[in-house]
This record gives structure tokens, sequence and C-alpha cells, in this order.
């Protein structure tokens, strides 16, 4: 596996945890790919990635130009996250 699926994959879980315990709630946008890849010091593209792998799981919308929504959880959290 490569550095950035890695880096990916973490990035993804962080913000995975954030969404269920309420740091980003349901309807609001969560911080642009540029901010998110400051704060975790990579590159956007690392960012995106994580963000798909969300977005696949049903977690978040992602609308270009719009950015990305919370979507209701529904039961989709990961129980270790809870």
């Amino acid at each position: 596996m490569r550095l950035e699926s890695l880096v990916a994959d973490r990035i993804g879980e962080e913000l995975q945890r954030r969404i269920v315990q309420g740091v980003y709630v349901q309807g609001s946008l969560i911080p642009p790919e540029r901010t998110l890849a400051k704060e975790f010091a990579c590159s956007r593209s690392t960012v995106s990635r994580a963000l798909a792998g969300l977005a696949r799981g049903g977690l978040i919308e992602r609308r270009p130009g719009r950015g990305t929504r919370v979507l209701p959880l529904g039961g989709r959290a990961t129980p270790a996250l809870l």
C-alpha cells in the first residue's frame, strides 16, 4: 500500500470520528480540501481520496462548487468510533 493511501485512510478515519462525535453535524459543510490539507500537512489529492472514501460510505455528499456536506448517519457509523 502506498504512503498516500495510508495517509488518506488515517485522514478519513479522523474525519469520520469528527462526524460521529458531532464536530461536523448533519447538514453542515466540512472545511474545504485546501483547509484540510493544511491541517493534516498533506496534499489536496490525499484529502480528496479520504473524502471520496467517506462519500462512498454514505457519510458525506460532495458537490463541486458547493462544498462537502455531512449526511444523516442513519446507523452507518462504525461502532468502534462511538
